[in-house]
């Protein structure tokens, strides 16, 4: 439907005041593909205006023009007749605002164009997952962004991808896995990063998330000189914790709790587990065992 070659052109000699249409048809001959407006300025004839159609008669775009270049506000729509994109030119660059839409209608980014670069705060929402992004751009490159997760909480860092090395900084970082890439050293700020965290004399330090490809998160804690300190939390992908402990020095301390992907709770020990015998282990894993039994059963008869 979208690759139909193009077999008819004329210009039509109908003409409405000063103005012309010149019109190419799909090879059916009969479903326009493209219109261009011409009008007499000045003795002379300048093209004024542009619309295009999808083969089955819906519209792709349409904008106006100013000797010979883009100017003024131009409209794109998806095949299925979703708006894709609308803002204005200037002597054909992008100039003023700009908003796109993914096809299902859902906002994808909305921002400010200056001579056909980004230029001041965008916005941009996430495919999937409910997230969105505070970018601000100088001249069309950006240092920092904000990210605000689907529970309202907020990341600053530097969005990076695979591959660029990591300094002492604080990131957003993302995988280069995403299907929706078309430069893959490009952030895609339609997705959720797949980690926020900082590096400090070239070790992760302090808080340290990690989000699932839908945007749950998948963990979160906190290091100090690049090993794990304080509280850790991991979750299933259905958003259900998974387990929740401490760490010291990058070792298990303390209580530790886990969860079945339906919210029961699994299991509670202490982390001196980890140091018993395998011979007391056996004897502990019997007594969690026993115990996760009188559990089960008593909620059943609650």
């Amino acid at each position: 439907m979208k690759k139909t070659l193009l077999l008819i052109l004329f210009v039509t000699g109908f003409c409405f005041g000063q103005t012309y249409d010149h019109i190419e048809f799909y090879d059916n001959g009969i479903s326009p593909k493209v219109i261009r407006t011409y009008k007499v300025s000045k003795g002379k004839i300048e093209l004024f205006k542009k619309t295009e159609w999808y083969y089955d008669g819906q519209k792709a775009e349409e904008g106006t023009y100013k000797d010979g270049k883009e100017d003024g506000l131009w409209t794109y729509w998806h095949e299925n007749g979703q708006k894709h994109s609308e803002g204005n030119y200037k002597d054909g660059e992008k100039h003023g605002k700009w908003t796109r839409w993914n096809e299902n209608g859902q906002k994808r980014y909305e921002g400010n164009y200056k001579d056909g670069k980004e230029d001041g705060l965008w916005s941009y929402y996430t495919e999937i997952g409910n997230g969105k992004y505070k970018v601000k751009y100088t001249d069309g490159t950006h240092n920092m962004a904000l990210f605000t997760d689907n529970l309202g909480t907020d990341y600053t860092g530097s969005p990076i991808v695979e591959g660029v090395p990591l300094q002492d900084d604080t990131y957003l970082y993302q995988k280069n896995d995403y299907k929706a890439y078309d430069k893959k050293e490009e952030y895609d700020f339609s997705h959720f990063p797949r980690f926020f965290g900082t590096f400090k004399d070239g070790k992760e330090d302090g808080l340290w998330t990690e989000w699932y490809y839908d945007g749950q998160k998948a963990e979160e804690g906190t290091y100090k000189d690049g090993e794990e300190d304080g509280l850790w939390t991991y979750w299933h992908e259905n958003g259900q914790k998974h387990s929740e402990g401490s760490y010291k020095d990058g070792e298990r301390d303390g209580l530790g709790t886990s969860w079945y992907e339906n919210g029961q709770k699994r299991e509670e020990r202490r982390i001196w587990y980890e140091s018993l015998s395998p011979e007391d282990k056996k004897v502990e894993d019997e007594r969690i065992e026993a115990n996760n039994k009188r559990m089960e059963e008593y909620e059943r008869n609650r």
